[in-house]
């Protein structure tokens, strides 16, 4: 049960490994797209690619849906992404023998919610990683199956992290479904006491602060890209800006949002503490630009400020 790319590499492992799939579960094919063309899911495509037989329930909860299920017969049941609210029948060990198992792109108990990836990113962490659980009636709170660790790198992006994790949670159900069946797997309860949470994140929360600092605004950047992306205004234009660097220079060098300088690797802002190097920006409308070639077609020089600070 699945639908964004990011269950792709998870479906990808459990056909690559042989198990039988007796149905992929997706959402139902919407328009998308510049076009909005009516377009499968990209886990439906992969289905329909490898002959797998695809299901797509509008409401998984309605009974019949339920009742089609439960005509698979599942020895178990993987969800990763699939998005939507799961009804009882399907949870933890209700219908299949081996039960619902979820993948989670955190270290469960951490992150809880739907925006792991970008969470971790935003809040400055080194590590993060993947979890299997049993799905519960409380979002993300079955017990821990099996738990495997990434790096965050200091250029990660909601986007590369997402990719990796994606690969990486599908070796780590397989290894997980491997467990099951030998009757090896020692499922863990979730302290509740190390519970913290990754709300949805919003298109307001991609404006940035200059009065942050340089490596905070960093890390806002990157986990924000390329949902819902961050920006600043420019003399009440908005101005997205899709590529940074923090600089290790003084604590205090110029008022927050000021442009301090720009050449051709970019533009120099103030933050509240140290300074960004703004490398890519987007006028609305617009594709990615550099920053310096946008100095030079909206007025921006050394001495603009931008944005808002707080």
């Amino acid at each position: 049960m699945g639908t964004p790319a990011f269950a792709v590499p998870t479906l990808k492992a459990i056909f690559e490994a042989g198990h039988e799939i007796v149905a992929v579960m997706t959402q139902p094919d919407k328009p998308r797209g510049r076009g909005m063309a009516v377009t499968p899911s990209p886990v439906k495509q992969f289905a329909l690619d490898h002959n797998l037989p695809v299901y797509q329930p509008v409401k998984v909860r309605e009974e019949a849906a339920i009742q089609r299920i439960r005509e698979f017969a599942p020895e178990v049941i993987v969800v990763v992404a699939y998005g939507q609210i799961l009804p009882t029948a399907l949870l933890y060990r209700n219908m299949a023998v081996y039960g619902c198992i979820n993948l989670h792109g955190s270290l469960l108990p951490k992150y809880r919610g739907p925006a792991p990836i970008n969470w971790a990113i935003l809040n400055g962490d080194r590590v993060t990683g993947s979890t299997t659980m049993y799905v519960t009636e409380e979002v993300d709170s079955g017990e821990i199956l099996l738990k495997d660790e990434l790096e965050i790198l200091p250029t990660d992006t909601t986007a590369s992290l997402g990719l990796k994790m994606s690969e990486a949670g599908g070796a780590l159900v397989v290894e997980t479904l491997r467990r099951a069946a030998e009757g090896t797997l020692m499922p863990v309860v979730q302290d509740p006491a190390l519970v913290t949470y990754a709300p949805m994140l919003k298109k307001e929360d991609g404006e940035i602060n200059w009065g942050r600092s340089a490596a905070e605004i960093d890390g806002q950047i990157r986990g924000l890209y390329p949902w819902p992306g961050t920006f600043t205004s420019n003399g009440g234009a908005v101005m997205k800006i899709i590529e940074a660097v923090p600089l290790d220079d003084a604590a205090n060098v110029g008022k927050p949002g000021t442009v301090l300088a720009i050449d051709a690797s970019g533009m120099t802002v103030a933050a509240g503490s140290g300074s960004l190097l703004v490398k890519k920006v987007q006028a609305p409308g617009k594709g990615p630009v550099g920053a310096r070639e946008y100095s030079l077609g909206h007025g921006v020089h050394p001495g603009t400020v931008l944005g808002k600070v707080s």
